[in-house]
């Protein structure tokens, strides 16, 4: 096979690197690289082989179709990295990448459909942006108030596991999609994917090394970047730039109320010298949250010593953040279709099934954009109202 050198040119420019760059990326020479891109196909020009081709298809995160046509162009996601000081657009190389571009396609897919469907926009979304000129305190006290979200509805849930599938079923029926992936990085926690037409806002968890109590975080964190029209991965404990510091404050205040905080403060006669790590597990397991985030909140609130998040965080340094570790008698359910629906969310999961018995899309289409099996695929409406159901049981009780 012989590959056209202006177009690998033109991907490699596009992804900002020099041929040194992509030698290293590629596991391909310097030498071997240049060959190819003055490349233009003829007796001399050389042949590329299958394995060259998938490294530099990985490495600069484009289909192998690329290299053979001159006019193909990259796509700019304009998804911005809120876990940089100073925020930039999203590198877009990488298997974290490839997982986002997926999420990308499965969103512009999801628009498709919904609209196809007739589905309506998310009305909370829209709702809610008027209270955005206020502080983020005032913000989530909107949020929680419009979602029935408070201490009492909180302390019905005997673990974050479950508190955790609440809140998101909440999110999902104000028609956001909130979908699980694994990216195997610490730094990424969630991401939003704000769109336009209010058909297809995402939200993203990432479910590596990030139990429910952490992902409960996330998911308010990243609800509030779709408040803020904004697209981006983010990681919620390392809040280096103010957006991050705003989102942060909405989910704390949605999840731990400054009022009940302090009154639980005084309750167990703490003093700022006197927070330690068993206060911080005390406190998440009656918030029915994240570690982490307690230990963050205290500081905020000025209830703890200066640069207590650090100091807590630094105990683990040669052990797993309590965060990070699994949970204890959760497992994956041995209804295979469940497993599936709960990468999905609800809302997705219904939005296919009525996709396909309207014959608005194919099980080949569905699979190439969710990778659930046409086996699987028939039963997802089974599937959906059982973990309606599950929540709903649990809300009732």
């Amino acid at each position: 096979m012989q590959l056209n050198g202006k177009a690998l040119r033109l991907i490699r420019e596009a992804r900002n690197l020099d041929l040194r760059e992509l030698a290293t990326l590629s596991s391909l020479t310097y030498d071997r690289l240049s060959a190819l891109e003055e490349c233009e196909p003829g007796p001399n020009c050389p042949e590329v082989t299958k394995a060259e081709l998938g490294k530099l298809s990985r490495a600069l995160v484009v289909p192998s179709f690329a290299f053979f046509n001159p006019d193909f162009r990259v796509q700019k996601s304009h998804l911005i990295d809120f876990r940089k000081k100073n925020p930039t657009e999203l590198n877009q190389l990488g298997d974290n990448w490839r997982v986002i571009d997926s999420v990308l396609s499965l969103q512009k897919y999801s628009r498709h459909l919904a609209k196809a469907l007739g589905w309506g926009a998310a009305i909370l979304i829209d709702s809610l942006k008027s209270s955005l000129a206020e502080n983020p305190v005032q913000l989530a006290q909107s949020f929680a108030n419009n979602l029935g979200i408070s201490s009492s509805i909180r302390d019905e849930f005997q673990n974050t596991f479950s508190y955790y599938k609440f809140l998101r079923f909440k999110i999902e029926k104000c028609g956001i999609f909130v979908v699980h992936v694994s990216i195997k990085d610490r730094n990424t926690k969630g991401a939003s994917f704000y769109d336009e037409t209010g058909l297809a806002h995402f939200i993203v968890v990432n479910t590596y090394k990030q139990n429910s109590g952490s992902r409960i975080f996330t998911l308010l964190h990243e609800f509030c970047h779709l408040l803020l029209q904004q697209s981006g991965v983010s990681n919620s404990y390392k809040a280096l730039n103010e957006t991050e510091r705003y989102c942060n404050k909405f989910a704390i205040n949605v999840l731990a109320p400054e009022d009940e905080f302090r009154s639980l403060y005084k309750v167990y006669s703490l003093t700022r010298n006197s927070v330690d790590a068993s206060v911080v597990r005390r406190f998440a397991r009656h918030f029915n949250i994240s570690q982490q985030a307690i230990a963050i909140r205290f500081e905020e609130l000025g209830l703890s010593d200066r640069g207590f998040h650090s100091q807590w965080l630094q105990q683990f340094t040669t052990s797993e953040i309590p965060d990070e570790a699994s949970e204890f008698g959760i497992s994956k359910d041995r209804d295979e279709t469940l497993n599936k629906v709960s990468r999905l969310g609800t809302r997705l999961a219904e939005l296919i099934d009525q996709a396909l018995r309207a014959n608005l899309t194919s099980d080949v289409e569905v699979f190439q954009f969710t990778r659930v099996k046409p086996e699987y695929q028939r039963d997802l409406a089974r599937a959906t109202e059982k973990r309606i159901s599950q929540v709903q049981d649990l809300i009732s009780r």
